[in-house]
């Protein structure tokens, strides 16, 4: 009787196994000309599955927890992006650390020049000002001053003022090269570049600028309202302070190149300027 009960549950375990085997295969059993039907084991075919997420699964670290996002910065503009279309950049958080900030340009450098050593003194930044007077991007371009002034200061940031001298100059496209040679020999160090303040309706050099150099490194400067000297081009000393601040207000909160810029509360030593004549 013991030998007839394992006989059973053997021919019962066999059976089990070829009819669990039978459910997962592609063919078929027929018998007298019938389909033998397949056993449903309540398991679903892992391609059959609707995905829960179409994104990739996270990577995990060695700890098993989930590396840390890395933080997305501004989209840089195309060198020959339009204007058409503006990309916000991103809000980024200041660098807390001093800079050795060289501001260069034409005689705009010298309105510029008391607000912002106001600044840098209240941050810890170095400013190192050289003024070029009448200068254009083609004179800072192929000129001997700048590699100089590089060399001299090493600069971690560029502030350059140009474009005054070049208002109404014609066939504005003829002079992106030499911004663009600018740009080169500045190299890696962090550049914004201060418009214009127009006094006039220009003939392109803003809209040139700007989309050479992008929105988030050119501070357009041609429509501030500031008060003038009697020559009706030079901001006076209010004009200059009001024109450092909205400089500034871009610099920290629009610019792909934020620094800390505290407001002053005090009136800094007057920093001597490294003064170029007029090219010829």
């Amino acid at each position: 009787m013991a030998h007839s009960y394992r006989d059973l549950l053997t021919i019962l375990a066999v059976t089990w196994t070829l009819l669990a085997a039978y459910a997962y295969t592609s063919g078929e059993i027929v018998v007298f000309g019938t389909p033998l039907a397949k056993a449903d084991f309540g398991f679903d075919h892992a391609e059959d599955l609707e995905p829960i997420d179409a994104e990739p699964p996270s990577p995990t670290l060695a700890s098993g927890r989930r590396p840390a996002a890395s933080p997305k910065r501004p989209h840089a503009s195309e060198p020959n992006a339009g204007t058409s279309a503006r990309t916000e950049p991103a809000a980024l958080v200041a660098e807390a650390s001093p800079e050795r900030i060289l501001l260069l340009g034409d005689s705009m450098v010298e309105v510029l020049q008391p607000r912002l050593s106001d600044y840098c003194a209240e941050n810890g930044h170095e400013l190192h000002p050289a003024i070029w007077y009448a200068s254009t991007t083609a004179s800072w371009a192929s000129g001997d001053e700048l590699g100089g002034l590089l060399r001299e200061f090493d600069p971690t940031m560029v502030v350059v003022a140009l474009g005054s001298s070049e208002l109404t100059a014609r066939k504005i496209a003829d002079r992106e090269r030499f911004v663009r040679a600018l740009v080169r020999r500045i190299g890696e160090r962090k550049l914004v570049w201060i418009g214009p303040p127009n006094w006039r309706e220009d003939t392109g050099i803003n809209a040139m600028l700007e989309r050479v150099l992008g929105r988030d490194r050119f501070f357009r400067s041609a429509e501030l309202s500031l008060e003038r000297k009697q020559d009706g081009i030079h901001p006076n000393a209010r004009g200059g302070e009001k024109w450092v601040d909205a400089f500034v207000a871009w610099l920290t909160t629009e610019s792909s190149q934020p620094i800390a810029m505290t407001p002053p509360t005090r009136v800094a030593p007057k920093i001597p300027a490294r003064v170029f004549a007029p090219p010829r």
